[in-house]
């Protein structure tokens, strides 16, 4: 007994190891305090982001943007101004190329957890109609509060993404090239994102950067933006 436990922990314990270091790591935003993304805008699954940003406002929201990235062409504060409502009581909920069946979870999950909603502004594109099973990739995998399915399923798929080696790599490389590129504001009283326009060559690193993470993985980490007018003042 006592030499399979010793070779039960030789084979293991690296794994678990480096599982622990993984959930302390956190480079998806999913295991740390959620204050502290919140604040800085930060997140990798956007519906993660929404839902955490909605409980730290305890639900005193009752007016609701969904749809997918697309649908921050709309904006909470102009669409309070033409319902004639606070924009305080606005929120935009949205989720990478969320479909009807995600937008589904949504609007049961906001029906139960707020105490009231009276309009719901829901953006439909092209993508909406394709979406017919429960996505599992980082970005539209849905948190268990909406999805009702098991919290391991949930977390694990974060966890088992830090063990690709692309990744890993690519994580490797952006430490020490230190590459680095915001590109967008986050409104944490809305949830709407506002995205920075910048000159040609500020561009032009961003989309060799996100081209670079989709080529190599399937992984894309999204940083908020608070200073961007000092960025700009220095290009």
């Amino acid at each position: 007994m006592l030499k399979f436990i010793i070779q039960f922990l030789i084979r293991f314990t690296p794994i678990i190891g480096y599982i622990i270091f993984s959930i302390i790591w956190d480079p998806f935003y999913i295991f740390g305090e959620k204050s502290k993304y919140i604040k800085n805008g930060l997140f990798s699954n956007r519906e993660f982001f929404c839902k955490s940003l909605l409980e730290y406002q305890d639900f005193k929201k009752n007016n609701f943007i969904i749809g997918s990235s697309r649908s921050h062409a709309f904006k909470v504060n102009q669409w309070s101004d033409l319902l004639g409502v606070s924009k305080s009581r606005g929120f935009h909920f949205d989720g990478y190329e969320m479909g009807l069946f995600r937008a589904l979870n949504v609007i049961k999950y906001l029906d139960q957890h707020t105490n009231k909603m009276d309009n719901i502004l829901l953006i439909v594109d092209h993508q909406f109609f394709t979406e017919q099973e429960k996505p599992n990739s980082l970005l539209k995998i849905q948190p268990p509060e909406l999805s009702s399915e098991s919290k391991l399923k949930f977390y694990s798929t974060f966890i088992m993404a830090t063990f690709n080696l692309d990744f890993i790599w690519s994580e490797i490389k952006c430490l020490f090239n230190k590459v680095e590129v915001p590109y967008f504001k986050c409104d944490i009283l809305t949830g709407d994102i506002y995205y920075n326009y910048l000159d040609l060559k500020l561009k032009m690193i961003q989309l060799l950067t996100i081209m670079s993470f989709k080529k190599k993985t399937n992984y894309l980490r999204f940083t908020n933006a608070p200073n961007i007018e000092n960025l700009l003042e220095k290009q």
